[in-house]
C-alpha cells in the first residue's frame, strides 16, 4: 500500500468489480468503503493513533519552545520534593508530553 500511495497522484479502487473510490491517495485511504473493503478497522484505528501522536508532537514542540521548567526544594515528609512542568519524553515513534498541575 505504501508503495502505491508514494508514487500515485490519483488512485482508483475496485471491489467486487465495482469502483468504490477515486481520487487523491489521502482521500481514497480515508474513504469508509475502502477501509471496509481492503484495510479493515485495525488500519483505521492505527491511523487515528498516528494522528494523535502527531498532535502530541506538535504540542510537545510548542512546550519545548517555551522551555521545560524544573524546580526542586527540600520538602517535609509526604510533600513533593520535585516538580517538572512541560516535559516531553519519547522512544522511537512513541512520545509522551504533558503538563503538571
Amino acid at each position: 500500500m505504501k508503495a502505491i500511495v508514494s508514487i500515485s497522484t490519483c488512485i482508483v479502487v475496485l471491489a467486487e468489480g465495482r469502483k468504490i473510490a477515486e481520487g487523491a491517495p489521502a482521500d481514497v485511504l480515508a474513504s469508509p468503503e475502502v477501509i471496509e473493503a481492503y484495510l479493515g478497522s485495525r488500519w483505521a484505528k492505527r491511523q487515528q493513533q498516528l494522528e494523535a501522536i502527531e498532535a502530541e508532537r506538535a504540542r510537545g514542540a510548542a512546550g519545548a519552545a517555551a522551555g521545560a521548567v524544573m524546580t526542586t526544594a527540600a520538602a517535609p515528609p509526604g510533600r513533593k520534593a520535585l516538580t517538572i512542568d512541560r516535559l516531553c519524553a519519547g522512544y522511537g515513534d512513541t512520545k509522551c508530553c504533558g503538563m503538571s498541575r
